[in-house]
């Protein structure tokens, strides 16, 4: 698996949010969540005529809405925000029969049909929590899913630290209607003090442009 380089450091004497960075800085809880709903019709019929997992599409399909936004590719790192060329995600997912669930970490810079089947092979051979993987924790995201529920918001457990700046999105169970609209709810968890409602709506368009398109 190739390198993992930043793309820049942010300059903090130029960055245009660093009034909104410093206003968030002293707060002990600078995390939200937004929920918005998709219309994944055209996802769910690529995976059917495909023989592709619907929830290895949407990690896909997120993975790269995430990378269309600079904000969501920001970190804190030792102080200092930069600013990471690619993100990778790092998902839930259980084994049939098992009601454990296992956190799989792979890159989705394959095309869907290459993902889907990769993510598979890896899924099938991991025995432990967490697996192994040779990528560094700042470029993740952690994405999850309920399928056995709809959902409307979904927050997520974390260890207090202001620093983390690694966007949580998930879902849970899709919604047919009668007009042939795929309805998926999908809650972004981020950090204020690099995302905000902007870059979430921005991410929000273009996840629903990457679906609308396949």
């Amino acid at each position: 698996m190739r390198g993992i380089d930043m793309t820049r450091q942010i300059d903090m004497a130029t960055w245009s949010r660093r009034e909104i960075f410093e206003a968030f800085s002293p707060y002990s809880n600078p995390f939200y969540v937004v929920s918005f709903n998709m219309d994944i019709r055209n996802l769910y019929d690529f995976c059917k005529k495909n023989g592709v997992g619907v929830y290895h599409a949407m990690i896909w399909c997120v993975t790269r809405a995430v990378n269309s936004v600079p904000a969501f590719r920001q970190r804190i790192v030792n102080g200092t925000v930069v600013e990471y060329d690619t993100t990778f995600p790092s998902y839930t997912f259980m084994k049939k029969g098992e009601d454990a669930f296992k956190i799989c970490t792979i890159s989705a810079e394959d095309d869907l049909v290459t993902f889907d089947r990769k993510a598979r092979l890896a899924e099938e051979s991991q025995t432990s929590l967490f697996g192994s993987y040779d990528l560094p924790l700042e470029p993740l995201i952690y994405l999850s899913c309920l399928p056995w529920i709809e959902t409307t918001c979904i927050t997520n457990e974390r260890n207090m630290d202001k620093d983390d700046c690694i966007p949580r999105i998930s879902w849970g169970k899709f919604r047919k209607c009668p007009d042939g609209a795929i309805i998926q709810n999908i809650s972004v968890d981020t950090n204020h003090r690099l995302v905000d409602g902007l870059h979430i709506g921005q991410m929000g368009q273009a996840l629903q442009s990457i679906i609308d398109s396949l």
